[in-house]
């Protein structure tokens, strides 16, 4: 009897080993492929500059969310790239309570205390890394016109980034000044913009917003707003009829360099799916919450990497929860498992 169970001792502290070993070597896996990606990147943004699309139009930016990220190497470490962690089969650095608490209909339907909030905070950190691991650290264009800006996120409002770039082009090719456009009649600006979809009413909106600053400022100029007290900036633009919170906070924060953070409906997906918001949460205090978690000096960044994390893996239906690098803080993967 005392063999038999010192050769199943024995066993059973190989089979740990060899457990041990193959989740090293998935570990280890999974670390390379991130390195090539990352150089893959970088490699990639060298040569951006030479490739760039030159445009005709002055202020006139490319789409953040597909350009290349610029990078910045450096190891992959603990904070860097948690999944690894996952593969170890060692726990979370934080948000263990987020990723283990159960979302009940209770939870759902009850208001998000702000204790939570920081509570929740805490993990995004990490899930925010994690992030910029895999997608980069992007960074804001300079110089940009927060009238552009405003007017192109109206455009984008219920239809692709692709078309309402192409309405946003013929536009500004149709009418050579923002003054040109609010003197032009409703049905040309329609017809101008009719790729983007809902031309119609768009084309209402944007007339109708021109007059009201032009009458509200004597010009169509925006720059005042990269320098207005944040509150008093936020308020003018949300007293227009058509502008919410994302369109306010876009205009803000990609024109003007304003610390606001925008949610679209890829980061009103993930924030439900990771537990950050309830499911029934309005702009208004999705915006207020998630501008309270995530550090205001990495608003954009974390804006643009969590929109192309939900356009390529966080979908909406058929989400690739196996390839995701924040699933260690998922509800809606826990629940799925």
């Amino acid at each position: 009897m005392g063999l038999i169970s010192k050769l199943a001792s024995t066993a059973a502290i190989i089979a740990k080993r060899l457990k041990e070993c193959q989740r090293a070597a998935s570990a280890y896996i999974v670390t390379r492929f991130i390195i090539c990606v990352r150089q893959h990147t970088i490699s990639q943004t060298s040569d951006y500059s030479a490739t760039m699309f030159t445009d005709t139009f002055r202020n006139r930016h490319r789409d953040p969310y597909t350009r290349p990220a610029t990078v910045q190497a450096g190891p992959l470490g603990d904070r860097q790239f948690l999944v690894t962690r996952r593969a170890l089969g060692k726990k979370p650095l934080a948000g263990k309570a987020l990723v283990n608490r159960r979302r009940t209909p209770a939870s759902i339907s009850s208001p998000v205390s702000d204790s939570d909030s920081n509570q929740k905070s805490e993990s995004i950190l990490y899930a925010i890394d994690n992030l910029k691991t895999v997608y980069g650290a992007p960074r804001p264009e300079p110089g940009l016109d927060p009238l552009d800006v405003l007017i192109e996120t109206i455009l984008s409002q219920s239809t692709t980034n692709v078309n309402s770039r192409r309405a946003f082009d013929n536009l500004k090719k149709r009418f050579p000044t923002w003054d040109a456009v609010r003197r032009a009649r409703v049905i040309s600006i329609e017809s101008a913009i009719r790729s983007g979809g809902l031309a119609k009413q768009k084309s209402v909106r944007i007339k109708q917003l021109l007059d009201e600053i032009h009458q509200s400022r004597v010009s169509l100029d925006l720059s005042f707003l990269a320098r207005a007290p944040l509150d008093e900036a936020r308020r003018f633009l949300a007293s227009f009829k058509g502008v919410g919170p994302k369109t306010v906070a876009c205009t803000l924060l990609f024109a003007c360099n304003r610390p606001v953070f925008p949610l679209d409906t890829h980061i009103f997906r993930i924030a439900r799916r990771l537990g950050l918001i309830r499911e029934r949460c309005s702009d208004e205090e999705a915006h207020r919450l998630m501008g309270a978690m995530i550090p205001p000096k990495r608003y954009y960044e974390v804006h643009i990497n969590l929109i192309r994390h939900g356009r390529r893996v966080c979908r909406p239906r058929d989400p690739l929860c196996e390839q995701c690098c924040l699933i260690d803080y998922c509800e809606y993967y826990q629940r799925r498992d």
